[in-house]
């Protein structure tokens, strides 16, 4: 899917154009994959995920036909997308737990960084990690809310979390309705 929003950028894809690739080796470090010519893919997510790892340099379009792909580059574009969202779940907890006991401070830390999914998570190539970012903004946004900020920063909050969690998932756009 990065290689196909590398290849034809949109945040409205026509997925008809979209093809499978065939692995076709190794290059300079890079993994290699070219057209597998007469298929359709059935990928069919949002495609807000996949336009910002092409954007960021994750596929190369290459003259002859194939398309390069920096595996590394993906992780650690999603190592930095998780550690956004886990450092911001940090400083939700940090700043709204009024407990002064530093049990819970430490209780909350440990729930945030030992959660089974982050650890595999972290270093895969995959829309979660943006998803969970697009959560904890749209949480941010609604912590305000509940705090009565009602402002520009907190509707810009939770519109901005729900926007990146529906284009980047959808399931992530249900989870942010169930949460108001």
């Amino acid at each position: 899917y990065v290689i196909n929003m590398a290849r034809f950028p949109s945040l409205l894809p026509d997925f008809r154009s979209m093809t499978f690739y065939n692995d076709a080796g190794m290059q300079d470090g890079l993994t290699l994959y070219r057209v597998y010519e007469g298929t359709i893919s059935n990928m069919t997510h949002p495609p807000l995920y996949y336009l910002l790892m092409a954007f960021l340099g994750g596929v190369r379009i290459l003259p002859d036909g194939l398309c390069a792909v920096d595996v590394t580059r993906l992780r650690v574009l999603n190592m930095a997308l998780s550690a956004s969202a886990v450092l911001l779940a940090y400083y939700l907890g940090y700043t709204r737990i009024k407990s002064r006991s530093p049990f819970t401070h430490a209780l909350y830390a440990f729930a945030i960084a030992t959660l089974p999914m982050l650890a595999y998570l972290r270093t895969s190539v995959n829309n979660d990690n943006l998803a969970l970012l697009a959560l904890v903004i749209f949480l941010a946004g609604l912590l305000r809310y509940e705090e009565e900020k009602l402002d520009w920063k907190t509707y810009t909050l939770i519109g901005l979390g729900f926007l990146i969690g529906g284009m980047t998932k959808l399931t992530t756009a249900l989870m942010c309705l169930l949460m108001l």
